[in-house]
C-alpha cells in the first residue's frame, strides 16, 4: 500500500501523524483539487509525490512539469476552466515561474488556484533564496503562513475556498522547518466536486492589448486581493493581555515562541499570531500598537511585518517601541530558534531571559555528537565515473585544471566539487552552466570551456542556452549527466526518462535525436562505465572547434538496480595501502563503498557496492578484481 493511500482512506475526524508536506497534500484532497503540478525541488517535492497515486482513489491528476513556469501555467489554465488546481515549488523555483506569476494574478482564478511555496531560511538544501513574500507583494497575491501541519491542512482548504470566492490565486508559504515537522492532524471530509469545464469571457478578452483595460485590470486585482484578505482575516488571532509587551509571530516562529514562553510563567505578553502575512492584518496590528508599550516582531527572513508595523505606528503617531531585526543583519538569514527569540525578548524587556540556556546547551551537545557526512556521490553513481573520465581526457590532451573552466549546474553533478576530480568551478542556478560557458566564450577567455549539466536541468531550463550555442556556433563542450531522472530530489522522472517509468500516454524525448534535429553536428552518447569509450568521446568533443555535446548516459543506481553477479574482491597481497599509494582508489574516487581498515588496506563493502567496476579500473596495482566489469542493469519502478 502506498504510504499516502492510508491517509486517503482514513475517515474524517480521525487523527493521523503527518508531516507538513503530507498535511498540505491532504488539505488539497479535502479541498477537491483536480490538478496538481510541480517541478522537483526540495522541500516542496514531497507534496506532489503524495498526490501522484491519488488518480486511482480520487480522480486527481498530478504532473511533474518540465519547470516551475510550465507548472504554474498549466495549473492556472486548469483553474480558469473551473477546476481547482495546485502548483508546488520551492522559493527558488518561484523565480522561474515569475514571468507567468504576474499575468496569472491579473487574470485571476475561477476554480480556485493555490500556489504552494516552500522557502528554506536555513539554506539546508542549497543556495539561500529570498523571502517569497516579496513576490506576493509584487503580484498582489494574498499569502498565508501556517505554523503547524494541522494549520497547513486546514488553511489549504480555506485557501482554495477564498481563491474561488474572490477569483484570485492564493499563495501558501511553508518552510523547511514546517515541511519536516510531524504531528497529529485531525482529518476532514474529502471533497469530490467536479464541474463542467468552460472558459470565462474575461479570459478570452484581449485585456493586455487595451491600455484602459490594463489599468482597470490592475484596479480589479487590488479589489480582489482585499476581498480575499477579508475572507481569511479570521485566521489571525489577537490576544490582548499585558500592556507592557506584545509579540507578533507568524509561521515557524509561533510554536517556537510559545514553547519558549512555557519557561517564563510570570510573563504574560499580548500576542498577535499573523496568518495572512500579505495583506497584513492592519486592524489587529493597530490594536496591538495601541495596547502595548513595546512590540516584538518574530519573523524569519525579511522584516516585512516589522516594516508594516512601523508604518502603522507612524500613521497613528504612536511612540510604541518596536523591536525586530531591522538593525540586526545576523537575523536576516537562518532559522529562528530559542537563542534568537531570547535575544529579541531580552532587548525588549531589558532583562536576562535566557531561561532556554539549558536547552540550548543540550542542543549544542547533540550537535557536537552529530556524525559529519561528506557530500559525495552514491556508490556506483555514473557521475563519479564521468568526472573521472573528464580528468583522464584532460591528461591525455596535455591539459591541467588551469587550462580549463568547468561550469556546473544544480543537482547531483555538483557533488563533484567535493571529490578529487576536475570539478565545476562555478554554478549559478538550474540550467545556467551552458549560459555561463557561453559568456566566457564571447568574452574571449583563452581556456577550454566545459559545461556540465544534468538531463533534468537541461530539460528544465538549459535547452535555450544550448540552442543559443548551436545558433552562435560557440566552441564549448557540454557534458550531459544523463541518468534518466531528477535524482537529487528523489529520482522523479523527466521527459528523457526511459519508457518503463513513463505512463502509457507519455512519450520519451530522446536527447540525441532532439539535438541532431536542432542542427548540432557533434553529439556522442557513451556510458561512463565504459571508460575507454567515455574518455575518447570527451577528447573528441574538446578537440572540436564548434559546439559539442557528450551524453554520459547511465541510469541512477537508486533508480536501476545492477544485477550482482559477483563480489568486488580486494587482493590484500597486491594492495599497498592508501598511504603508500598516491593514486589510491579511495583518494581518487571517494566511493563510500571503499573502506580503509586499521592497517591502511582497502576493502569493499559489498552491501552498498553496486559493482560498477570503476575502482577496478582505477587501482594501479590490479588489487581489485571481480567476475565482470560492466554491470547488467535491472530496472525498477520508483
Amino acid at each position: 500500500m502506498n504510504k499516502f493511500s492510508a491517509v486517503v482512506s482514513t475517515a474524517a475526524g480521525q487523527k493521523f501523524a503527518l508531516s507538513g508536506n503530507q498535511a498540505a497534500a491532504r488539505g488539497a484532497v479535502e479541498a477537491g483539487v483536480s490538478l496538481a503540478t510541480g517541478c522537483p525541488g526540495t522541500q516542496a517535492t514531497q507534496v506532489l509525490e503524495e498526490l501522484i497515486p491519488l488518480h486511482e482513489y480520487h480522480h486527481t491528476t498530478s504532473l511533474w512539469s518540465i519547470n516551475e513556469k510550465v507548472a504554474l501555467e498549466t495549473a492556472a489554465a486548469c483553474s480558469w476552466v473551473g477546476y481547482r488546481s495546485l502548483v508546488c515549488m520551492t522559493g527558488l523555483g518561484l523565480n522561474v515561474a515569475a514571468p507567468s506569476l504576474m499575468p496569472a494574478a491579473s487574470l485571476g482564478a475561477e476554480g480556485g488556484l493555490v500556489i504552494f511555496v516552500n522557502d528554506d531560511p536555513g539554506a539546508h538544501f542549497g543556495r539561500l533564496g529570498r523571502d517569497s513574500g516579496h513576490y506576493a507583494r509584487l503580484a498582489r497575491l494574498p499569502m498565508l503562513e501556517p505554523s503547524t501541519p494541522q494549520e497547513l491542512k486546514d488553511w489549504a482548504v480555506r485557501a482554495f475556498d477564498a481563491s474561488e470566492q474572490s477569483r484570485i490565486p492564493i499563495m501558501v508559504r511553508s518552510t523547511t522547518f514546517l515541511a519536516q515537522t510531524i504531528s497529529p492532524v485531525v482529518l476532514g471530509d474529502q471533497s469530490r466536486v467536479r464541474k463542467q469545464p468552460r472558459v470565462p469571457e474575461h479570459i478570452l478578452s484581449p485585456l493586455c492589448l487595451d491600455f484602459s483595460q490594463c489599468l482597470t485590470q490592475q484596479q480589479d486585482i487590488e479589489k480582489r486581493c482585499t476581498e480575499a484578505s477579508k475572507v481569511l482575516e479570521d485566521l489571525s488571532v489577537l490576544e490582548l493581555r499585558s500592556p507592557e509587551i506584545g509579540v507578533i509571530t507568524c509561521g515557524a516562529t509561533d510554536p517556537i515562541f510559545r514553547e519558549f514562553l512555557e519557561s517564563l510563567p510570570d510573563m504574560n505578553p499580548s500576542m498577535l499570531k499573523v496568518a495572512l502575512t500579505f495583506p497584513p492584518p492592519v486592524h489587529a496590528m493597530t490594536a496591538l500598537l495601541e495596547h502595548c508599550r513595546t512590540v516584538v516582531v518574530l519573523e524569519e527572513m525579511e522584516p516585512m511585518l516589522e516594516i508594516e508595523l512601523l508604518a502603522a505606528a507612524q500613521r497613528l503617531g504612536r511612540g510604541t517601541r518596536i523591536v525586530g531585526k531591522r538593525h540586526r543583519m545576523e537575523l536576516y538569514t537562518g532559522e529562528y530558534d530559542y537563542s534568537r527569540v531570547a535575544v529579541l525578548m531580552e532587548e525588549a524587556t531589558g532583562k536576562n531571559l535566557m531561561v532556554s540556556s539549558m536547552k540550548s546547551s543540550l542542543l549544542q551537545e547533540i550537535a557536537a555528537t552529530e556524525t559529519k557526512r561528506p557530500l559525495t556521490f552514491c556508490s556506483g553513481c555514473p557521475h563519479r565515473a564521468t568526472y573521472y573520465a573528464i580528468g583522464k581526457a584532460l591528461s591525455a590532451l596535455g591539459l591541467n585544471r588551469n587550462d580549463v573552466v568547468i561550469t556546473g549546474d544544480l543537482g547531483c553533478g555538483m557533488m563533484g566539487k567535493h571529490e578529487n576530480f576536475p570539478t565545476p568551478q562555478m554554478e549559478m542556478s538550474m540550467g545556467a552552466s551552458i549560459g555561463l560557458a557561453l559568456g566566457m566564450h564571447f568574452a574571449g577567455l583563452d581556456k577550454r570551456l566545459i559545461a556540465v549539466i544534468g538531463d533534468g536541468s537541461l530539460f528544465h531550463s538549459g535547452l535555450p542556452a544550448l540552442l543559443e550555442a548551436i545558433h552562435r556556433q560557440a566552441g564549448i563542450t557540454v557534458i550531459v549527466l544523463d541518468n534518466g531522472c531528477n535524482a537529487i530530489t528523489g529520482c522523479q522522472k523527466n521527459p528523457g526518462s526511459d519508457k518503463e517509468f513513463l505512463r502509457k500516454d507519455e512519450l520519451r524525448v530522446d536527447l540525441l535525436s532532439l539535438l541532431k534535429a536542432a542542427g548540432l553536428k557533434f553529439v556522442r552518447r557513451a556510458s561512463p562505465y565504459a571508460q575507454k569509450n567515455m574518455v575518447k568521446a570527451i577528447m573528441d568533443a574538446m578537440s572540436n572547434s564548434k559546439p559539442s555535446v557528450v551524453l554520459a548516459q547511465a541510469p541512477c543506481p537508486q533508480l536501476a538496480v545492477p544485477r550482482k553477479r559477483g563480489r568486488m574482491v580486494v587482493k590484500t597481497s597486491r594492495c599497498v595501502g592508501v598511504e603508500a599509494c598516491p593514486q589510491s582508489c579511495v583518494s581518487v574516487l571517494g566511493c563510500p563503498s571503499l573502506v580503509v581498515d586499521d592497517e591502511g588496506k582497502v576493502s569493499v563493502n559489498n552491501t552498498t557496492c553496486v559493482q560498477c567496476g570503476l575502482c577496478k579500473d582505477v587501482c594501479p596495482h590490479g588489487a581489485i578484481t571481480t567476475a565482470w566489469s560492466t554491470p547488467s542493469i535491472r530496472r525498477v519502478r520508483s
